[in-house]
């Protein structure tokens, strides 16, 4: 839990969530509920699919992480 959470902005280009670590949107979704689930949602599927790629070498079938995701609003 202590991965830092990843995102593509709109230039295309990684960033880290301004630091943002994966606990900390968690603390803020699923215990205190001040943060939007649907928000959420894009980055973490991005960041799961980064670290899958860092980690082990592995890629979602049909998700390329140069497109990136877009935030649901």
């Amino acid at each position: 839990m202590n991965f830092k959470l990843f995102f593509k902005n709109d230039a295309r280009s990684e960033i880290a969530d301004r630091g943002t670590l994966l606990r900390k949107i968690w603390k803020n979704v699923i215990l205190e509920g001040s943060y939007c689930v649907r928000m959420a949602s894009a980055p973490w599927a991005f960041t799961g699919a980064r670290y899958l790629k860092q980690i082990l070498n592995e890629d979602i079938p049909g998700f390329n992480l140069e497109n990136g995701i877009s935030h649901i609003v």
